[in-house]
């Protein structure tokens, strides 16, 4: 007995391998595998969210540097960043979570805050505004303020 294929058979499963196929996720081949080094070409961020009161500490929620550097936190003056750096913290190039900065003061509810990241030009690990640069255009924060509740 011989076994001969149903021609509309075959064409169904010739079409559900199809769509099976692209209805599949691609994948991006590269001939580099992923590291910190590959990250380097992102920019700097961070999500800092308005929190109670911990002390003397804020807290930043997310961190992304391409090089090493600080997540500087400012005063506020009348809803703009102020020069006065109330404290910092240095971190390694690379993401983050969880950042705990040290203001020097016990918080009080209502106060606003900006943080910032700099780049640690000299490698020192103490954040100097005159050497050191902030990662953002001019030195600006984009957006980057938060409160104590």
């Amino acid at each position: 007995m011989t076994y001969a294929a149903d021609p509309k058979r075959v064409l169904s499963a010739a079409l559900a391998a199809m769509f099976a196929v692209a209805a599949s996720p691609a994948f991006a081949m590269t001939d580099q595998p992923a590291s910190q080094d590959a990250a380097a070409d992102f920019p700097a961020s961070l999500i800092a969210f308005d929190q109670k009161p911990k002390g003397k500490s804020v807290a930043i929620s997310y961190v992304r540097l391409p090089q090493n550097g600080y997540v500087a936190i400012f005063a506020d003056e009348n809803g703009k960043r102020s020069d006065k750096v109330l404290g910092f913290t240095a971190l390694d190039k690379g993401n983050h979570n969880n950042v705990t900065v040290d203001v020097g003061a016990d918080l009080k509810p209502g106060s606003a805050m900006w943080a910032t990241l700099y780049k640690d030009v000299d490698g020192d690990k103490a954040l100097d505004t005159k050497k050191d640069v902030a990662f953002w255009p001019e030195g600006e924060p984009l957006e980057n303020r938060f409160k104590v509740e």
